[in-house]
């Protein structure tokens, strides 16, 4: 699908623009409909709703062409989804079958888009409020990956595993402390000894379903480094699992492209370059090349997306 819109800032919202994009509020329920003209008082609610910013149409927009490689309310969906099983892990409930089930549909459909789809353009400039930021940066992960995973040439069951684990990977993060992942300060030896055991942790979530027992080293090592400088196990090239590689650039790729009270995101083309800069030392080479290769920068050239 392809819409003609482009991407304003939250700060450069005006009373009269025209939404292009629904807005979901903290609970998913729908906040402003497409659409919709923005009085001041929807201004005023969509800052304190924590967006980075909106999807408008205008005059500028026309000639700006913004394809997604999968339908809209197929990424509100998987948001939902793996939204509902963070929470229900948190409460100590586990993962229940329907919730797995559920999720498993949702990656086959995803996988499905983007095979399908010719262009593999990621949009990922998503409509989130902060508190959301886990859910919308988990889903970002899951679709580049699989669009990496497709220009390396892996087979739909290959791709589906890989969407599986790269939705997962950071479901260990549950077991640290919130402050620890907030906190703009910088992080202490300690800090950073007890963030680096989230993957551990989410190891051991996902062995307890046991369809999702031949992802668990895909989750317990995405944050392994090619030059053996990262963790849990300090593996380096080829002893890292290729998926495992795929996700590392898919979730350093999407962390950096995403707004955060704390700083600023950088640019398609910045964040590009600077994986490619690590290109051999922190990311595997051939995935970084497969990475390039799917994902176009033109979204960055037109200058009228941002104000």
């Amino acid at each position: 699908m392809i819409a003609k819109m482009r991407f304003v800032n939250v700060d450069s919202i005006k009373e009269g623009m025209i939404l292009a994009k629904p807005l979901l509020g903290k609970n998913d329920e729908l906040l402003l409909n497409k659409g919709v003209v923005l009085f001041s008082s929807y201004v005023i609610k969509i800052k304190q709703q924590g967006y980075n910013g909106i999807y408008i149409e205008d005059e500028l927009s026309k000639e700006i062409e913004i394809p997604d490689i999968i339908d809209e309310k197929m990424r509100f969906e998987a948001i939902r989804s793996v939204k509902n099983i963070f929470l229900n892990i948190e409460e100590g409930k586990g993962i229940p079958r329907h919730l797995y089930s559920n999720l498993t549909y949702i990656i086959d459909d995803i996988v499905e888009s983007i095979l399908e789809n010719k262009a593999a353009i990621v949009n990922i400039i998503d409509l989130k409020s902060f508190d959301n930021y886990t859910f919308y940066h988990s889903v970002n992960v899951c679709i580049l990956s699989i669009v990496i995973g497709k220009a390396l040439d892996l087979n739909k069951k290959q791709l589906y595993d890989l969407g599986l684990s790269a939705i997962l990977h950071d479901i260990g993060k549950i077991s640290i402390p919130e402050s620890l992942l907030t906190k703009v300060k910088p992080l202490s030896n300690d800090d950073w000894d007890t963030i680096h055991l989230h993957p551990y942790y989410g190891a051991q979530i996902i062995r307890q379903v046991n369809q999702f027992a031949r992802i668990v080293p895909w989750v317990y090592h995405h944050q392994e480094r090619w030059d053996g400088t990262g963790y849990p196990d300090q593996l380096s090239k080829q002893e890292i699992p290729q998926a495992a590689s795929i996700i590392s650039i898919a979730e350093s790729f999407s962390a950096m492209t995403l707004e955060l009270p704390y700083r600023n995101a950088l640019s398609r083309s910045e964040a590009l370059q600077s994986i490619k800069a690590e290109s051999g030392t922190q990311f595997d080479p051939e995935v970084v090349e497969a990475f390039s290769e799917s994902l176009p920068t033109e979204a960055d050239k037109p200058s009228p997306t941002e104000e």
